[in-house]
């Protein structure tokens, strides 16, 4: 038997969870799957993000992944609420803070 992969796609559980995970705490590039639960998320997209996480050194530090259901999520507030479509979606997110010296 396979060993089992790693999981790497975390789950977005509430608008509360998304702001946290979201924060200027974070320092790593986010991609976000933004789905809806009738048509659920794009696995081809995430078999590319899986192969392109594995390219990275050390990427927990670097990269995160997230599902978004976009009802659990209704106010999404980086952009327009997307129309229901089957269209894969996803959204690159990174806080960047300007410091002045």
């Amino acid at each position: 038997m396979p060993p089992k992969l790693k999981e790497i796609f975390l789950p977005v559980r509430d608008e509360e969870h998304w702001r946290e995970i979201t924060s200027a705490d974070n320092k790593r590039v986010t991609v976000v799957d933004l789905f809806y639960p009738w048509f659920g998320r794009c696995d081809a997209l995430d078999e590319a993000l899986r192969g392109l996480y594995m390219t990275i050194e050390d990427p927990d530090k670097k990269v995160q992944y997230l599902h978004l259901d976009l009802t659990k999520v209704p106010a999404f507030p980086e952009a327009e609420q997307p129309k229901a479509t089957a269209k894969p979606r996803f959204f690159i997110y990174l806080v960047f803070l300007y410091a002045k010296g």
